[in-house]
């Protein structure tokens, strides 16, 4: 790709998002950043993640009063995101006390770091010049724009998987069974699942990727496989083991599962008219809004009960996951058809040397916290809808 025109839209990348933040000066975390916040902040505090829930931190400073609002061993977050948010918080500690707003311009360069790893993905699979329509797009999407302000986990995951991708992309370049992208993927994956838990699916899918030509049995085909799963466990091994000394229990990273699956396989998620199969909070569904505001037990606990609940409900009803990938693959596509419209309309934007981009920011969509307990268990989060 043109080094001159990447460099412009990186920089433009970088306006759009630290403008965001400098126009919104009144962001207030509310649900899933005000956990990461506090988890940031004892972290900042105490030097590493705690072991037992904390109390919130005022807004001025990660100081607070009392250490623990519980007993009950934390697993629910994964550990990466939290900890690049203390490292900001003692870094500009001794320069302000508004530890948010560094955060979130922090995390609008790590958002040109998703839109630089967008395009340079992109030019591997398709081409240079299809990368550097991507890398535009990405650069003005007003949903990467508005998330990479706020303090939330998907842009740095984003990051880590397109990192992932993009070396797999290179080691099947190099022919061998094991190159130095191998390795390099596999550290990428392993740390993409210590920033959120669905990074587990992602080393699964490089694993697949990395297997060798046919024979595909033949241990040269399999072997790189195996090197990428070992390495990425390698790599979650120390989390994993921290996990089992506070706990006892074997959680490779969090315990968060549980809520995610119970709020999708159920009544009100299955029958809903208008996003029929599309996760719930917990406290939207009626079936499970007591239990959850009531539940006494720890994050694995809680996770567990949640996990079986949803097992149960597909067990009793073994549509379910057939019509939930149904709404799902619907709802895909038709993000697919506005998708490639925006490319058409890009492409021929560029074509006519006259770049643009279009599109407006709607209003966040709150909500109230998955569990009212005072530790953890909060995914709720400001959408752009």
């Amino acid at each position: 790709m043109p080094t001159k025109i990447v460099i412009a839209l990186l920089v433009i990348a970088a306006l759009l998002r630290v403008g965001f933040v400098v126009a919104t000066p009144s962001y207030t975390p509310l649900h899933d950043d005000r956990d990461y916040d506090r988890l940031g902040c004892a972290i900042a505090t105490g030097g590493s993640y705690p072991r037992l829930p904390t109390k919130r931190p005022t807004a001025q400073s990660c100081e607070i009063p009392g250490q623990q609002s519980s007993k009950l061993p934390v697993t629910y977050r994964p550990p990466g995101f939290p900890y690049l948010l203390a490292g900001s918080y003692l870094v500009s500690r001794p320069f302000t006390n508004d530890r948010v707003t560094v955060a979130r311009i922090l995390l609008a360069f790590v958002g040109v770091l998703l839109v630089w790893l967008t395009g340079l993905v992109a030019a591997e699979v398709w081409g240079r010049r299809i990368g550097l329509i991507a890398l535009g797009l990405a650069a003005v999407c007003p949903p990467l724009i508005i998330v990479g302000g706020s303090l939330l986990s998907e842009p740095m995951f984003a990051s880590l998987a397109l990192a992932a991708v993009l070396m797999m992309l290179k080691h099947r370049q190099t022919g061998k069974a094991v190159s130095w992208a191998l390795v390099a993927t596999s550290v990428f994956a392993g740390l993409a699942w210590l920033t959120r838990s669905n990074g587990m699916l992602l080393i699964a899918v490089l694993a697949i990727a990395a297997i060798g030509p046919s024979p595909r049995l033949r241990w040269r085909a399999l072997a790189p496989a195996l090197v990428v799963a070992a390495l990425s466990l390698l790599v979650i091994a120390p989390w994993t083991i921290r996990n089992a000394v506070v706990t006892g229990e074997l959680i490779p990273v969090d315990s968060s599962s549980g809520p995610t699956l119970a709020g999708t396989y159920n009544d009100t998620s299955l029958n809903d008219r208008v996003r029929p199969g599309a996760w719930r909070l917990i406290n939207q569904v009626p079936e499970l809004r007591k239990l959850s505001e009531t539940y006494a037990g720890s994050d694995y606990q809680y996770d567990t009960h949640m996990r079986r609940s949803a097992i149960e409900y597909v067990i009793a009803n073994p549509t379910a996951p057939f019509v939930v990938g149904f709404w799902v693959s619907a709802a895909a596509d038709r993000a697919g058809r506005r998708s490639r419209l925006a490319s058409q309309v890009s492409h021929h934007a560029l074509a006519c040397w006259s770049p643009s981009a279009s599109g407006s920011m709607r209003h966040w969509q709150s909500s109230e916290p998955l569990r009212a307990a005072p530790g953890e268990h909060h995914s709720g989060s400001g959408q752009c809808q």
